[in-house]
């Protein structure tokens, strides 16, 4: 992650601007629908270098936002934890949504674990993982992906499940990002089996 200053620090902040948020000293005022990223502030944080992904969506811009008004601008050991706990949290949601779709599907009960490790000097960013499957969006619907891919891969390596199935063609389906969102893909001819609800 890029910044102007490697010591860990808290910016000041001054009144609300017309937008009605408050602003880190020497941040640009940010108004209305031109609002952008908090993350810019002061040249301190490189999102789209550090994430290696464009925050396009509403809920991850919305993270960003929330994070960096709530916090200021930040480098990364004070960013890298809340990033490896929201990777943690959707990875978790989706692994108890899957589950209880396998139990609907096939009738058993299995449980998965989703493992995290906080920051460290050997792990700057954090590791979050379901099964062998490193989570690394900031996407929900990526997280979803991953956290589904890694599900998969475990129940198939460890309990002998394949799921879920592709109903027309009876065979294993993967999990994909689309435009519509995380779902469930035929290996066979690529069509939509299911969507990922999470």
């Amino acid at each position: 992650m890029t910044t102007a200053n490697s010591a860990p620090m808290r910016e000041r902040w001054r009144g609300k601007g017309r937008d009605g948020d408050r602003h880190p000293v020497g941040a640009p005022a940010l108004y209305g629908e031109d609002r952008q990223l908090p993350a810019i502030y002061g040249g301190r944080v490189a999102l789209d270098v550090e994430l290696e992904a464009e925050p396009h969506s509403a809920d991850v811009r919305e993270f960003l936002w929330t994070e960096f008004t709530r916090n200021g601008a930040m480098s990364a050991p004070y960013f890298a934890p809340l990033l490896v706990e929201r990777r943690r949290a959707l990875a978790q949601r989706a692994v108890e949504a899957l589950l209880e779709d396998v139990r609907r599907d096939t009738g058993h009960v299995l449980t998965v674990g989703v493992t995290s490790e906080a920051p460290s000097s050997l792990e700057p960013a954090g590791h979050v993982s379901v099964g062998d499957e490193t989570i690394q969006g900031i996407d929900p619907s990526d997280i979803f992906v991953e956290t589904a891919e890694g599900l998969q891969c475990l129940l198939v390596d460890r309990d002998r499940l394949i799921w879920p199935m592709c109903p027309e063609h009876r065979v294993g389906a993967h999990a994909m990002r689309t435009e519509a969102g995380a779902v469930w893909m035929c290996s066979v001819t690529s069509h939509e089996v299911a969507p990922i609800t999470v």
